[in-house]
């Protein structure tokens, strides 16, 4: 056997494997059937655990007799199956976005290509003894050469493809010996090139199947619905293997109760069902098929519903308008690589589902086996996507090169039909996705024509954007559908641009398969987009970029646990921290992003109709389902502090209607505070994602009160200011309290009040934040202004004395970076008064020719202990001017110290917007008060912005005992221009001309 051919040669993508099939388990009765609990089965054995293993940085080192029966593996190391295992010291982690981490010189792969040798002993059971043996193996990356017992079985390539090889010829009853070597490299890493870690071993499950001589090898559902889309007329396609009889079949309905019964003969049955309860991801009702031939029962999930798209390009489920609110997930764990066990898929779709996502892209590549019976039974649109990705042949003179090249025929179809084949059974799967960025050809064309012959129940997508390498530039050749799509995929597009698009009425369904770039902090714009695509049919919309950070754990010299990105092995070529992109942790912890996500994609909305007289629209954007399993609480606020609360348990709302509530409370006209309306949509009972009152959805609007200042205390009743200075300050004093400011910088030096000290530091005034991912593209232009060096330049620092209770000190200034023209100046005020309150106004000119600025503001450092903030602003979760609409304006308590959100790569965190007034104290109520005139943006860390700017990896970070605390004018917005469109212009902080004003007082 020439191994090396079989590597290279695209053409050979198996040799003595299965063909592809459903997904199943088969039982030894009725009842474990109907639980469909894969351990319980007879006919299942998992071969989990622990294997032998030997790694090769060269396959060519690895000796001829490893793969005998009796060959020693005692002084073997160990691996845990499944597992990748540069997750276990062999080889490194590799990130890479769009390369190719081999020459791009398809189909041949390095000379030095490194394998690993897995051995098991596996027992067949005296029951299995005229039983016919099947191995299962649900993914190996990148390839597979198996011997049972020293014999060559056979050999699979596409890596997140089953692979199923019959072994009844090689086994005995007893133990018997599993030998698989993986190589690194094949001629089908050219199809896997997709933007992830790319790691290698047996990484899904391998488990034996004991099936009857005579057995059912192949089932496929269909079900039409008809035009009340009460009844269903099914057609079962059965395959058998080692002959054919007869079957029974029985239909089980969701609640478990046997609803039709049936039997047959042949590769066909027919029939009818009436009154089917309806699959969708509001109501995913699931019925189950359970098939009955000789000694096997067969137990498959199914649920009733159609997809297909209107005449006005409305994506229309069982008849029904549908939007796609949708994420893109790869299957990442921090520990164990592409592994995910089931509990960790569980949780990823509870964690969606509990924030308002309804479709998921498996991107690029199907997931594992289980994955789409979780999505059938929580609830959740599936577009599963082809292990197909050949991204990295945009460096090829012809970016679709394999795409029209018949020898890379087979492997194409390979892996699209072995997706289609495992899968096809499931509800929750509305789309076959032919792959992913990898242009469009003839090969692509004949995929999508197999699909269409083979399953005429689903949609297709693929994004067929196309580059053509000339001079070193990148140039679109191809961006049409063709007869590939069922419908327009695209990436990136600006809401602008959405916006044409579904006004122009094109018939042709739109869907953004990336959308809102979720790298770092952020994304800000994703209400922007769903305004958008809830205005128009054509626009079915979008899956965010995507679930989760993909990193690997590592561990610090002090064993605290931190996350990295590509390079930090010292891997090349490497994309950096672009793998760090989702809307949660490696850990699953959710960012501020996620919760803008759920926000924007909340099923039920509410407008103001007439908030003087407590009028509201109550809007049910659900497609299928009634309001009726929600409970409204509503409460009104007086500056954060509840003064009236009501709940509604009657919402009788049909989905996609509306209509009017009256609450009832009341409000005065005038008053000294700010009131606000808060509306809560909680879950009345428990849900298979969520517990009971789990908020679903919110809404909060300003109530129209006239406020007014409270009256200020007269200045006559203090002792007047006392003025003093030396050559460096002044000082300005009252009753036990003392303002010192620096004449030389025109900043504090010093605020002083019973006796401490409440700046750690001079303040300063500062326009830079510590790069967010999404600055990527401003941040070489920002530097080149100078931006990040931007000191202060003080021309004039004058005191007036007002009056005997007021004093003011006047400083004109200009910031400029080294070897930089001037950005912006101004005059800083600082006003004191005898009751002690400080007010700082700045009144800013930009230059005009300036750039957006990163942010306005000035920082203060307060002492240790300073940890206890309380404020009155928007909260609790950070939030920026385009990333604000999931944070409430409220009261909140909070500490210095959870501030601070872990990015994989640190940079900016913690910012709040529209804060009326915030304290930070240390434990026993010591510390400064701020309050806006009217509003400003404030965060409070441990660390300064050049601390996280610094730092590559948390691990980098050591909090500082003191508090920074920024007072901000305004932030530059944070969008999600790492991977898209740039900030909108709306979010860039342009202002040319300014004021900002606020108070601050000792406490």
């Amino acid at each position: 056997m020439d191994v090396e051919e079989i590597l290279q040669n695209p053409e050979i993508v198996q040799i003595h494997r299965e063909p592809a099939r459903a997904y199943y388990i088969p039982f030894q009765d009725t009842e474990t059937a109907l639980r469909m609990e894969k351990g319980e089965s007879v006919n299942y054995t998992l071969l989990g655990g622990d294997w032998a293993f030997a790694y090769y940085s060269r396959s060519y080192d690895v000796e001829d007799d490893v793969f005998r029966a009796d060959y020693d593996v005692s002084g073997w190391d160990t691996i845990p199956v499944p597992s990748n295992w540069q997750m276990h010291g062999y080889d490194l982690p590799h990130y890479t976005n769009v390369n190719y981490i081999i020459p791009i010189d398809p189909p041949y792969v390095p000379d030095e290509n490194p394998c690993g040798v897995y051995v098991k002993t596996m027992n067949i059971p005296g029951i299995w003894k005229d039983k016919r043996i099947y191995l299962n193996f649900d993914g190996i990356n990148s390839c597979g050469f198996v011997w049972v017992n020293g014999e060559f079985v056979g050999y699979t390539n596409g890596s997140r493809c089953a692979s199923e090889f019959e072994i009844t010829p090689y086994v005995h009853v007893g133990e018997n010996r599993l030998t698989v070597q993986v190589f690194k490299w094949c001629s089908g890493t050219y199809l896997e090139a997709q933007d992830s870690y790319r790691l290698s071993g047996i990484f899904r499950d391998v488990y034996l199947l004991a099936r009857e001589p005579e057995h059912i090898r192949d089932v496929f559902i269909r079900a039409h619905l008809d035009e009340s889309y009460t009844a269903a007329e099914v057609a079962v396609e059965l395959a058998y293997s080692g002959g054919g009889g007869k079957v029974e079949v029985e239909v089980y309905s969701p609640e478990g109760a046997k609803v039709f019964r049936t039997q047959g003969e042949g590769e066909s049955l027919c029939f009818s069902l009436e009154d089917v309860a309806l699959w969708t991801d509001e109501t995913p009702r699931l019925y189950t098929f359970l098939f009955r031939y000789g000694a096997e029962d067969i137990a498959i999930p199914f649920g009733f519903r159609e997809a297909c798209f209107s005449a006005r390009g409305e994506l229309l489920v069982n008849g029904v308008p549908v939007k796609l609110k949708g994420v893109n997930r790869h299957d990442t764990h921090p520990d164990f690589g592409q592994y995910c066990p089931y509990e960790h898929m569980e949780q990823d779709i509870r964690l969606m589902k509990q924030n308002n996502l309804n479709c998921i892209r498996t991107s690029h590549y199907p997931n594992a086996a289980d994955f789409p019976g979780l999505c059938d039974r929580y609830g959740m649109y599936l577009i599963e996507e082809a292990d197909l990705e050949c991204h990295g042949m945009i460096w090829a003179e012809d970016h679709n090169q394999l795409n029209n090249d018949p020898r890379w025929e087979t492997a194409y179809l390979d892996r699209v039909s072995r997706m289609v084949e495992r899968d096809k059974n499931h509800p929750s799967i509305l789309m076959w996705s032919l792959g992913n960025e990898s242009g469009i050809g003839r090969n692509h064309e004949l995929d999508a024509q197999w699909v269409r012959r083979r399953d005429d129940t689903r949609l297709i997508h693929y994004e067929t954007v196309s580059y053509l390498r000339e001079a070193g530039a990148f140039h679109l050749v191809s961006d049409g559908q063709g007869e590939v799509g069922d419908f327009t995929s695209r990436m990136y597009m600006e809401p602008e641009k959405l916006e044409e698009y579904g006004r122009s009425g094109n018939p042709r369904p739109l869907f953004l398969c990336e959308y809102c770039h979720s790298m770092g902090l952020g994304p800000g714009d994703v209400a922007d987009y769903w305004e958008v695509f809830y205005r128009y049919p054509n626009l079915i919309g979008g899956a965010v970029w995507e679930w989760c950070d993909h990193s690997v754990r590592q561990y610090d010299k002090n064993g605290r646990p931190f996350f990295v990105y590509g390079g930090y092995f010292g891997e090349y070529p490497h994309d950096d921290n672009f793998c760090a992109d989702g809307l949660v942790s490696p850990d699953r912890v959710p960012s501020s992003g996620l919760l803008e996500v759920k926000k924007a994609c909340q099923p039920v909305t509410v407008e103001a109709v007439d908030l003087e007289n407590r009028r509201l629209r109550l809007i049910n954007r659900y497609s299928f389902s009634d309001l009726s399993h929600l409970a409204l609480l509503w409460k009104v606020t007086r500056n954060g502090v509840q003064v009236a609360a009501g709940e509604c348990f009657e919402l009788d709302v049909p989905p996609g209607e509306s209509r009017e509530l009256v609450l009832d409370y009341e409000i005065p006209d005038i008053d000294t505070g700010e009131y606000h309306l808060e509306l809560r949509f909680l879950l009345r009972t428990d849900t298979a994602y969520a517990a009971r009152s789990h908020e679903v959805a919110f809404e909060q609007f300003a109530l129209p009160v006239m406020v007014t200042r409270r009256p200020r205390v007269a200045l006559s009743k203090y002792d007047a200011l006392t003025c003093t200075q030396d050559k460096r300050s002044f000082t300005i004093s009252g009753n036990d309290f003392a303002y010192r400011i620096d004449k030389g910088r025109g900043m504090l030096s010093g605020i002083f009040a019973k006796g401490r000290e409440y700046l750690d530091d001079r303040t300063r005034l500062s326009i830079w934040r510590a790069p967010i991912d999404n600055d990527r593209n401003m941040i070489g232009a920002w530097k080149a202004e100078g931006y990040n060096t931007a000191g202060v330049k003080v021309y004039k620092t004058e005191l007036t004395r007002t009056a005997a209770t007021e004093v003011a000190v006047r400083v004109v200034f200009s910031m400029a970076g080294i070897s930089y023209m001037p950005i912006l100046n101004g005059v800083l005020e600082y006003r004191v008064t005898s009751d002690g309150l400080l007010t700082v106004h700045a009144g800013v000119n930009v230059r005009e020719t300036a750039m957006p600025l990163p942010r306005f503001g000035m920082e203060f450092v307060l002492p240790r202990g300073s940890e206890l903030l309380e404020y009155f602003g928007r909260g609790e979760q950070e939030n920026y001017q385009d990333m604000c609409r999931s944070a409430r304006v409220g009261l909140y308590k909070s500490t210095v110290s959870g501030q601070y959100f872990p990015y994989i790569r640190p940079q900016e965190t913690g910012n709040h917007t529209a804060v009326r007034w915030l304290r930070v104290t240390n434990k026993v109520g010591c510390g400064l008060q701020f309050s806006g005139r009217p509003t400003f943006n404030f965060s409070a860390l441990h660390f300064t912005a050049a601390d996280l700017e610094k730092a590559m990896y948390t691990c980098d970070l050591t909090p500082r005992e003191e508090t920074v605390v920024r007072i901000d004018y305004q932030q530059n917005g944070v969008g999600s221009a790492s991977c898209g469109v740039k900030l909108a212009e709306k979010y860039q902080f342009r202002e040319k001309y300014f004021d900002f004003e606020f108070d601050v007082k000792p406490l």
